[in-house]
């Protein structure tokens, strides 16, 4: 596993004492501004189309990374969820046929 993964995940699940867990700051503090504001545009860009080509992937794929991503830099909820909700319909009605 890479290092800036190791320190993602040790961000995410356990931060200093007194922060909050994630969020915009623990994803800066971990990834680097650079990288960061990519993601951010990456986010803000695509963030729909990247959550429901997620959802519709087979179980061993990482799908927690992106909702926690789309969640730290605010995509709205109620977007996010009804995302999730219908790609996720799409893909277990074609894994019913």
């Amino acid at each position: 596993m890479p290092p800036w993964r190791q320190r993602f995940r040790r961000r995410l699940l356990h931060p200093r004492p007194g922060e909050p867990p994630g969020g915009e700051k623990g994803l800066e503090r971990t990834l680097g501004h650079k990288r960061t504001e990519y993601v951010k545009k990456r986010v803000k860009k695509s963030a729909g189309w990247a959550l429901a080509l997620a959802s519709l992937m087979p179980p061993p794929f990482p799908f927690s990374p992106f909702v926690a991503g789309a969640a730290a830099f605010q995509y709205p909820r109620k977007k996010l969820l009804s995302v999730i909700a219908a790609s996720r319909f799409v893909r277990f009605s074609i894994d019913g046929c």
